[in-house]
């Protein structure tokens, strides 16, 4: 079974430079008719959950039951907002038709509450499967409480022996990357070769093939989906992650939400092989983002593309950007150019509609970004990288629906 979202537009409704002043869930619940009065069909919203400190984006994963609603870490709300408002925004988007697609962090936790001892040994960082030296001792920030939940939603302590790896000796005040010894421990297979094996990531690497994790991140799963009525997730650091592991997530997060729930992962590799050889591997149970697409359009915003013979404009061409006009590029021919002349570290300003001819095709997803709409109007702009906030954008890359051998064509690439 192919997980897909069909003539859809997705907005990523966060930045990585939004203030942390706990508005952005009443934001999002403000703004929620008017996205889909511009035809926004999902919203994909950061990671929800307490981090290391509350200026965090979420990222640094401290507890994924904490959904800013226990003092910890200093804060009970996030950098977003309370639990509370979280949930009455996802009401509200719910009233507009609009899904809501969780971003979800399960490679890695921070901010330990405690620390403790374990024998490790140090890899190298560009080849993690060659050690330097012999095992020894170091203290580490493994042990997690949660003093402040008090067990609600879960018991469940977090301790060294659920770790892989960790970045940082707390005794020697030493950063690298240490591989935890023990019965079993090694680095998950099924992630990216790169580095030799990429299973670490940063902070404490969360051990995947621990059964008491794997248990305790299905529990979660189901928790989460349910709790908050979500209708998807956005994946982070798949390709740090063991293959098997997301799969069977999604079955038991599937086994609460239904066949429809959505899932897109990050996987970020420019080579479209390795994406299809994932997909494959997870049983098509997970959309990716088309990384080969951004650095295709990243090269090409590098190069010098004159305009197509004819073409006029009424505004300057962007810095090392270029113009799409709608009189110029039209069906195919656009998103043939489209994939030759935009760009990567600029903007690629489209006017008119034709780039809906490109991306709103049968396997791609456009996926909008948040600016500042109470400016010039709602055209949609192409980037590749993070803009001052609150203004809409589409971003690219786009999501891939199809692995090769599932789109049209008998399972031949289509150019991008």
């Amino acid at each position: 079974m192919h997980w897909i979202m069909e003539n859809g537009v997705m907005m990523q409704y966060f930045e990585w430079n939004l203030p942390n002043d706990g508005n952005l869930w009443k934001q999002l619940k403000e703004d929620a008719s008017h996205l889909h009065e511009i035809g926004v069909t999902a919203v994909w919203i950061p990671p929800a959950y307490k981090a290391d400190e509350q200026q965090d984006e979420g990222y640094a994963t401290y507890d994924l039951y904490d959904l800013g609603e226990f003092d910890q870490k200093g804060t009970v709300r996030t950098k977003y907002g309370t639990k509370e408002e979280l949930k009455e925004m996802i009401d509200e988007l719910h009233k507009n038709h609009i899904s809501v697609y969780l971003d979800v962090v399960l490679n890695h936790k921070a901010g330990g509450d405690f620390t403790e001892k374990f024998i490790v040994v140090e890899v190298d960082p560009n080849d993690r499967t060659q050690v330097l030296g012999k095992p020894f001792e170091i203290q580490g920030w493994t042990g997690y409480s949660f003093h402040g939940r008090k067990d609600k939603y879960s018991d469940f302590k977090w301790h060294w022996y659920h770790f892989s790896g960790t970045g940082f000796d707390d005794a020697k005040k030493r950063s690298g990357i240490f591989q935890i010894q023990g019965e079993g421990k090694a680095w998950s297979e099924g992630v990216d070769n790169e580095n030799g094996n990429y299973d670490f990531l940063l902070c404490n690497d969360i051990d995947l093939d621990h059964p008491e994790v794997v248990t305790e991140l299905n529990r979660w799963g189901k928790w989460v989906s349910k709790e908050l009525n979500l209708d998807g997730m956005r994946l982070d650091a798949i390709k740090h992650m063991k293959d098997k592991f997301i799969a069977q997530f999604l079955d038991a997060v599937r086994s609460e939400k239904g066949d429809k729930f959505y899932a897109v992962g990050e996987y970020w590799n420019g080579d479209l092989n390795t994406l299809d050889a994932y997909i494959k591997s997870v049983g098509h149970k997970v959309n990716l983002f088309d990384v080969p697409l951004h650095y295709n359009l990243f090269q090409a915003s590098q190069e010098d593309m004159p305009r197509k013979a004819g073409a006029e404009s009424d505004h300057a061409r962007a810095p090392g950007g270029v113009d799409i006009l709608e009189h110029t590029l039209a069906g195919e021919d656009f998103g043939e150019h489209l994939a030759q002349a935009a760009a990567g570290g600029a903007h690629l300003h489209v006017r008119g509609h034709p780039h809906h001819r490109a991306l709103l095709r049968h396997h791609l997803l456009p996926v909008g970004q948040l600016a500042d709409h109470h400016g010039e109007g709602h055209a949609f702009q192409f980037i590749c990288h993070n803009v001052a906030p609150f203004r809409y954008h589409l971003l690219l890359p786009v999501y891939r629906l199809f692995p090769a051998d599932a789109r049209s064509g008998g399972g031949k690439e289509e150019k991008l």
